[in-house]
């Protein structure tokens, strides 16, 4: 009986916890910001940093890829902008 109770009153208090939290949200000036994010914007917010996360991880591996291939970051912007050049120039006729 005595750990029913007990589990009975810490519900009781969380309850009381709670139910303050409310009110200081509901006493809060709308000019303040409440720092209490939604569980939603919580996903949200790590499904965006792991996305982020992934796609550098792809850059990095696809810059390792081509540097190993033999080619360097300098190269690639020569051979991109002499390609552009010439395109360019192709249009231009």
């Amino acid at each position: 009986m005595e750990a029913q109770s007990k589990y009975e009153e810490e519900e009781k208090e969380k309850a009381v916890k709670e139910k303050e939290k409310l009110e200081a949200l509901k006493r809060k000036e709308k000019h303040e910001h409440s720092a209490i994010a939604s569980s939603e914007v919580k996903q949200r917010l790590q499904e965006f940093v792991l996305n982020k996360k992934q796609r550098e991880a792809k850059q990095a591996a696809a810059a390792a890829a081509i540097t190993s291939n033999g080619q360097t970051g300098t190269n690639l912007t020569n051979n991109y902008t002499a390609k552009s050049s010439l395109s360019s120039v192709n249009m231009n006729w």
